[in-house]
């Protein structure tokens, strides 16, 4: 068994993963296309979450 292989796998897991959550988050947040329809989904989710 070797940790340090184990960590380089870890490491390379890391490094796809968190642009590709962060990517996510950023098409979430601001919808290219049609930021009217993103603004009223934005909307009808704070009222879900105000109520």
């Amino acid at each position: 068994m070797r940790p340090a292989g184990q960590a380089t796998g870890s490491l390379t897991v890391m490094t796809v993963e968190i642009p590709r959550m962060v990517k996510v988050m950023t098409v979430s947040l601001f919808p290219g296309p049609s930021p009217a329809r993103g603004r009223r989904e934005i909307r009808e989710s704070l009222t879900r979450l105000s109520h």
